[in-house]
């Protein structure tokens, strides 16, 4: 999967209570392709809930990432198995992710209005 779609899911599935923790949901679900895992929770001193985004990127990428185009070892060091996934840029997973996308911050952000009139 693209990194900013990464991102979106991450914002999405964990990142709805305020635009800082879309933010910052965003930010983690992008970090897996830029940057090695760091010690969050020692930094912080407590578990950072937004840093789940992380998992669901690596859970997506396990399946939309074929043996051809950088497969992820998610039981490394453990084991070297690979999933042999449908690409992300195959157009049935790039157009569905677009579209679920689009619709769920259509659903996200109409609530959230809907919210603020009440």
């Amino acid at each position: 999967m693209d990194i900013v779609s990464h991102g979106l899911w991450g914002g999405l599935a964990l990142g709805r209570t305020s635009r800082r923790s879309f933010w910052t949901a965003f930010g983690f679900g992008t970090v897996p392709d830029l940057f090695s895992f760091g010690l969050v929770w020692l930094l912080r001193g407590k578990p950072l809930m937004e840093l789940g985004a992380w998992g669901l990127h690596i859970a997506v990428d396990i399946f939309t990432h074929s043996e051809a185009f950088f497969p992820t070892p998610f039981l490394w060091p453990l084991s070297d198995l690979r999933v042999d996934g449908v690409p992300w840029s195959d157009p049935r997973i790039f157009f569905s992710n677009v579209l679920l996308l689009a619709v769920l911050y259509a659903w996200f952000f109409l609530r959230r209005k809907r919210k603020k009139l009440a």
